[in-house]
Formats: structure tokens, sequence, C-alpha cells
């Protein structure tokens, strides 16, 4: 099985002749997925519901490709950390993983609604069979 490592440069899909490090191009889409998910949380969770944290009680989980190299996902956590996010709150786990984890915890939840009477509510993506 042969894994991927990320290139050094990555090549514009709207100019064939523009490219920018990898680097570059990672950093800031991070520190942009950053601002947009500390706004969501501040809109909805601190602002909305009244629910108090800090930046502290965050952690930023980041999904790769299975094919990554572990020199591809050092590389890329290294540019969380260079995009803000503090190094121990830091996870990098396979997508795979995190699919099949976010379907295992909607099952449960479902479980528990049924179990507990509230099955009006339909907000979770799987629903299992009754």
């Amino acid at each position: 099985k042969r894994k991927v490592d990320l290139y050094e440069h990555i090549q514009s899909t709207n100019n064939a002749g523009m490219t920018e490090r990898a680097e570059t191009v990672f950093v800031a889409q991070l520190k942009f997925l950053k601002n947009e998910a500390l706004t969501f949380i501040h809109r909805n969770f601190q602002r909305k519901k009244k629910l108090k944290f800090t930046q502290n009680e965050i952690q930023w989980i980041i999904t790769v490709p299975a094919i990554w190299s572990d020199k591809a996902k050092q590389s890329m956590k290294n540019w969380a950390i260079k995009a803000g996010l503090k190094h121990w709150a830091i996870k990098i786990v396979y997508e795979v993983d995190c699919a099949s984890l976010s379907i295992q915890h909607a099952i449960l939840r479902n479980l528990q609604r049924k179990a507990f009477g509230d099955d009006d509510e339909k907000t979770d993506i799987y629903d299992p069979p009754s």
C-alpha cells in the first residue's frame, strides 16, 4: 500500500501557469476555517445559548485521506499550528475513521432518543430502521 506525500507546490485550477507553496495554501485555508468555526460557536452557542467557554476548551479535529503518509500528516499538523491552532488541541485523523464514528454516534443518539420517548425530532444524519 503506497502512502501519498503532499506536493511542495499546488497548481491553480483557474490558471495553469500559477503555482503556490502548499504550506501557504493550507495555512491560509486553516486560518479561514478556524475563524469561521469560532464565529459560528460565538453566534450559536455563546450568544444564543449563553454557554461560557474559552478557545482553550476547543479540540480541533482535522481529517486527512487514509493514503496520506506520516510526513504529510505531520505537515498538516505543523500548518495548523502556524494557522493559530494550539498544538495540544489538534488531532489529525483519517477521514474514514471520522465518518465511521459519526455514524456510530448518530445511531446511538437515535437509539437513546427512542428509549426515552423523544422520537419526534429527526435531526441526525442516520435513522436506523425500526
